[in-house]
């Protein structure tokens, strides 16, 4: 499968730098996802590199992508003339290092925009696409480039009802005492009111929870339908339920739309049976072979200065796309649904009320609408971000098995000021 990014004309104002030049004189700094990714393209390209430098102490000595990983001092005392490529999100704190050293260094997209996924084995590929494409937005972020859409991806929460009780839940549904689908009619006119304020994006998200327990997911699909604002449209699924034959009509109605399957074994009982009845109706679909997941993001008072929390937000992948959900406009999916269960306390830059915006004269609607969105491209976080450890699914951290069941209701404490 070749990957190619959607938006290469981004970088056409940058130098792409030849890396084969600097063969057997490199070091990648972030022995994570996008180094593993990285790792394989030079592989590809026949380029040799010495090492991994990482700050986390836990993989200093360890072999990753079959390279040693070494710390930054390791970095400056034994490879003192090597070139650095930056693999990791977290480069304003890497740049800074490397500045004071006055070492040479690179981003890494250039390696990025094109390649060849054979031959890679660390994770799912379609996953991995995922978090280069969300390599190229952080970077987008930080170097101020001109992007062909406000926003990529727009989500929506439909429901907050799931079938499976996952420990390491991302939105924390175990810990949701009264679970409900979300009113199909509120779904639908918010979500117009905020795409006609950030005209056409690349993807439409329709989210939970299990979005297929939704009773009028069919309906909520067949409203956008006609919206030519985004190039396409997924629903994210485990792969316990089979559609019924008005879900089926729904889909197949818009070609944009395709089913995300997320493949927890056993778990995902009915699989290869909504596999083979999606192929019967030439419905599109991808299959996200889970191997393990990550620990979900720390909630509790932290101690931090702004200049920590504002990288914390923009480092986030929890706060890459902005989520409609329950007649709120949310910037972090974990904001969204602790917000639902008012752990955090209120602050009004955790979310845009869009129930007030209903009956708004439509240009000022769209502009408060923007506004608050715009902020995802800023440091400036949120006030939950003092609540939470952040979330970069690209900072490596102990893997664990995936979607490891639990009975009952999780407790979360509520934060106090």
């Amino acid at each position: 499968m070749i990957y190619r990014f959607a938006h290469i004309d981004m970088f056409d104002e940058l130098e792409k730098i030849d890396f084969k030049r600097y063969s057997g004189n490199v070091v990648l700094w972030g022995a994570g996802k996008i180094g593993s990714v990285v790792a394989h393209r030079l592989a590809q390209l026949d380029i040799k590199f010495l090492a991994f430098v990482d700050t986390n102490t836990k993989k200093h000595g360890t072999e990753f992508s079959e390279h040693k990983v070494i710390s930054v001092e390791e970095l400056f005392s034994y490879y003192p003339e090597a070139v650095v490529i930056i693999t990791t999100v977290h480069r304003r704190e890497v740049i800074e290092q490397l500045n004071a050293a006055g070492r040479v260094f690179f981003d890494a997209w250039p390696l990025l925009l094109e390649f060849d996924w054979n031959g890679y084995h660390y994770m799912n590929e379609l996953y991995m696409e995922r978090m280069v494409n969300y390599y190229f937005l952080v970077l987008s972020r930080d170097l101020k480039l001109k992007k062909k859409y406000f926003v990529d991806i727009l989500i929506l929460n439909i429901t907050n009802r799931c079938n499976l009780r996952c420990e390491e839940c991302s939105v924390f549904i175990p810990s949701i005492e009264r679970p409900c689908d979300f009113d199909k009619d509120e779904i639908i006119s918010d979500a117009m009111n905020v795409i006609d304020a950030i005209g056409c994006f690349r993807e439409l998200s329709l989210f939970g929870g299990e979005p297929f327990l939704h009773k009028h997911l069919a309906e909520i699909i067949l409203a956008f339908k006609d919206v030519d604002k985004f190039e396409s449209a997924h629903i994210i699924t485990n792969g316990a339920i089979l559609p019924d034959d008005k879900l089926i009509s729904a889909i197949k109605s818009d070609n944009r739309m395709f089913i995300r399957i997320s493949d927890y074994g056993k778990l995902s009982s009915n699989k290869d049976s909504l596999i083979k009845l999606l192929h019967e109706n030439n419905i599109k679909c991808e299959i996200l072979d889970y191997k393990n997941w990550y620990k979900r993001a720390e909630i509790r008072k932290f101690v931090e200065t702004e200049e920590e929390l504002r990288k914390k937000f923009n480092c986030c992948m929890g706060a890459s796309f902005p989520c409609v959900s329950n007649g709120k406009l949310f910037l972090c999916k974990v904001c969204m649904s602790l917000c639902e269960m008012d752990v955090f306390p209120e602050a009004e830059s955790n979310f845009l009320d869009l129930t007030s915006l209903r009956n708004m004269e439509v240009n000022k609607r769209n502009e408060i609408i923007r506004k608050y969105i715009e902020r995802m491209d800023t440091d400036d976080y949120i006030d939950a971000c003092k609540y939470c450890s952040g979330k970069s699914n690209l900072h490596y951290e102990k893997p664990i098995p995936p979607a490891k069941q639990i009975k009952g209701v999780m407790k979360i404490e509520k934060i106090k000021n």
